[in-house]
């Protein structure tokens, strides 16, 4: 089995550039930047949905376990609001569900961190389909659970939702799986994308503002400014970032637009590790 970690890679693509350093001529420079613009945003988008008739991998207990887990979330996370449950408290096993139940029939309910990594784990297991058939839809209805939930109550909490959904991806696949060497973190992000996370789609967005190229920082403006307006924190201090630089090299800066996203990303701080600003 093959260890599936994508981190080395996420971090790669959010620390690169697009200062086209290899580039040998003017030529060279104009051809990569107009096809790069845009590169990473299309990359994200261009991946299909897939759903599967069979699993990679034929694990009858380990299907079973993921079942007793997606049943378990279907009847008592899906449909509640998980900003009601507590904050914190017992993480339960769920290697078989009398404790749970047992806890649920005594009033007790699980927390918000039990229910997000439940969340989580489920999207990984129907994601990488080795021992349940792989299901891109369904792993796209717990990302809606997740980025619901984030977005009314964590919502400064970005890198938390999108880090820890790409991070669940550190299990085991067998060389037999379709994922098997393709450790592309676009594929994931596509998704939280199509669940409705306006900060990854910023975060796609956002590299090219570390771009060389005027035009293409132009272009991508619009998308940004439309990201921000809709609530997405990323792009509201990727924004705050942009014109204060311009700022900062002496560039023209249209002022009011300057100091109206400098306000808004102090009204809608960030916490965390901030690694895509």
């Amino acid at each position: 089995m093959k260890i599936f970690n994508i981190s080395v890679l996420l971090s790669a693509l959010l620390l690169a550039t697009s200062s086209y350093a290899e580039t040998t001529s003017k030529e060279d420079v104009e051809v990569n930047t107009r096809d790069q613009c845009g590169y990473y945003y299309r990359e994200a988008l261009s991946h299909p949905v897939i759903k599967r008739d069979a699993a990679v991998t034929i694990d009858k207990e380990a299907a079973d376990y993921i079942q007793l887990k997606h049943r378990f979330a279907d009847e008592y996370i899906m449909n509640a609001d998980i900003g009601d449950f507590r904050p914190t408290g017992g993480d339960y096993s769920f290697e078989d569900n009398n404790q749970m139940l047992q806890a649920l029939s005594m009033g007790d309910i699980i927390s918000q961190s039990t229910a997000v990594k439940e969340l989580i784990s489920l999207f990984g297991y129907y994601y990488l389909g080795e021992y349940v058939p792989k299901d891109d839809y369904q792993a796209i209805a717990y990302l809606e659970k997740l980025v619901e939930y984030y977005k009314q109550d964590r919502p400064e909490y970005v890198d938390e939702l999108i880090l820890g959904v790409a991070m669940s991806l550190n299990g085991g696949i067998s060389k037999a799986n379709p994922l098997w060497g393709n450790d592309d973190p676009t594929q994931v992000f596509n998704l939280l994308i199509k669940a409705g996370s306006i900060d990854t789609e910023a975060m796609m967005i956002d590299e090219d503002f570390d771009s060389s190229d005027a035009d293409c920082v132009k272009n991508m403006l619009p998308k940004i400014e439309a990201l921000a307006n809709q609530g997405s924190r990323l792009a509201i201090h990727r924004l705050a970032k942009h014109y204060k630089n311009l700022s900062s090299e002496g560039m023209e800066v249209n002022n009011e637009k300057m100091m109206y996203w400098q306000q808004k990303a102090e009204e809608n701080p960030l916490i965390g590790i901030k690694w895509s600003i």
